[in-house]
This record gives structure tokens, sequence and C-alpha cells, in this order.
């Protein structure tokens, strides 16, 4: 039916206090479904009891963060499901997301790539008026805020202005 909203995607090891965890799930749904899945179960998060009978059901289990890899390993075992080990973050890891995803479920995900890449285009372009400006982290740094710094043609420097780098970082696109 075009109500469906396709096949299910288990969300593994969200954290129950994290900061925007539901920003961050959102964004992940909004990158499934442009591949035509959609979330099935959250594992643990504010899941009920009769929600784990459904996990079976799912296509892929999308771990929350790599170091949860053993606990992806050990649902597949039981489930026979593969896992996505990470929610996507920076520009260029949400367009691996979609591959890797995509490849997980056995799905084209050219199209969806395709499309968030022009997305990230637009957005880049929205901030066009950032290019040049010199900026410089306090807490460090990581190759995604490395990449986004690239992209917006942003330079750090010491004598930048001050930037917080968010924890945990931004999921997705939008994040």
């Amino acid at each position: 039916s075009s109500g469906d909203p396709g096949p299910g995607v288990n969300i593994i090891g969200e954290k129950n206090l994290e900061s925007g965890a539901e920003e961050h799930f959102n964004e992940v749904s909004r990158l499934l479904s442009i591949l035509g899945l959609a979330p099935n179960v959250r594992f643990v998060r504010n899941i009920e009891s009769g929600a784990i009978a459904r996990m079976g059901s799912a296509c892929i289990n999308l771990l929350r963060e790599p170091s949860l890899v053993s606990v992806g390993e050990a649902l597949g075992t039981c489930l026979g499901i593969p896992a996505v080990d990470g929610f996507p973050t920076g520009l260029t890891g949400t367009l691996r997301f979609l591959e890797d995803v995509g490849n997980a479920s056995d799905r084209d995900w050219s199209a969806a790539y395709a499309d968030e890449e022009v997305r990230q285009k637009n957005l880049i372009h929205e901030f066009s008026d950032l290019s040049g400006t010199r900026v410089r982290f306090v807490t460090g740094t990581c190759p995604d805020l490395e990449d986004l710094l690239d992209q917006l043609g942003m330079i750090r420097d010491d004598t930048g202005i001050i930037l917080p780098v968010p924890f945990p970082f931004p999921v997705g696109t939008a994040g």
C-alpha cells in the first residue's frame, strides 16, 4: 500500500539521556525513508516489552555507535540480520551511511545518494557567507568537523573565533 513505510530497521543502543536523541532519531528516520526504509524497533530507548518480538522482522540492525559492534554481532547471530555500525555524522559520513545501509539492505542507494548530495550542496550554499571565516576549537576537532570546515571554506586558525565542538557530534545532514 502507498502508506506502507517500507521494510523496518532496528535502531540499537540509543542513549536515554543523550542530548538531541530525538533530533538524531528524526534525521536517521529521514535518511532511512529516502532509501524506502523505516525504523522498526528502538532497542532499548523507550521500548515496550511487546516490541522486542518485532525485532526479527527488520532487514537491518542500525547501531547507534561503532562501540556496539559486539551487540550487533550477537543480534545478527540470533536474528540473522546484518548490522550497520554507527549513526551518520558529517556530510561525507551521511553519504557513506546511505551507501552502507543501501548495500546492507540490498537496495539501490544511488538516487538517495544523489538527492542527499544536492541537499548538502544547497545547504552549504546557504552558508556561503562563512567562507574565509577563521575559527578555532578549544576541545580539539574530528574528521567530520574538518570535512565540514573544508566544504564551507572556513579556515582553522589559532586566532579565529572560538567554536564549541558538540558532543555527541550532530547526526546527518540536518545536524
